[in-house]
């Protein structure tokens, strides 16, 4: 299967053609291609990947109309996103249940994922539409934002120990809820 490539938040932005540091006096145009020419999957992949710190420099340069108009495809997108109900008992359900946690694939099997594989599977179809539409770290991180807002995301490069830490923390606060 396919290794996990290294992906960061500036990688998502000049992959997205939306990096402010790289905007000229122009800075509408570049403005306007974004709002106007990124698809939903494109924005699903920006708001999932990025990080507080690269979204603030994006819309420090936005206008009002711009922002609004990348808020109302940032609603279209997470309506769109699948949710689990208590994401991490699940998975570590699946994972005493037989299934194995892997973090060094996203997907090796229908029983063998990582944390971010094995939140796709659990979202079932729409997991994967949404995974196919952007990437296995971007489906896994929207559809954990959507799930447990209130949880911090798992690290998707940890170590499987580290993971199923993780998991285990996540999971106890689920039981307690």
């Amino acid at each position: 299967m396919a290794k996990k490539p290294e992906l960061t938040d500036d990688d998502m932005l000049v992959m997205l053609g939306t990096d402010p540091r790289e905007w000229t006096d122009s800075d509408d145009v570049a403005l306007a291609r974004l709002c106007g020419a990124a698809s939903g999957d494109d924005l699903a992949r920006l708001f999932g990947a990025a990080s507080g710190d690269a979204l603030a420099r994006l819309f420090g340069a936005a206008s009002g109309d711009d922002l609004a108009r990348l808020k109302k495809s940032q609603r279209m997108v997470e309506e769109e996103m699948p949710k689990i109900a208590r994401p991490y008992s699940q998975i570590l359900a699946a994972i005493s249940g037989g299934g194995k946690l892997e973090m060094n694939n996203w997907h090796t099997c229908k029983t063998t994922h990582c944390i971010g594989g094995w939140t796709v599977h659990l979202a079932g179809k729409a997991g994967y539409d949404l995974e196919s539409k952007t990437s296995t770290p971007s489906a896994a991180a929207l559809i954990l934002r959507k799930s447990r807002p209130d949880a911090p995301l798992p690290n998707f490069y940890a170590s499987n120990e580290a993971a199923l830490a993780f998991i285990r923390k996540r999971a106890a606060e689920e039981e307690a809820q």
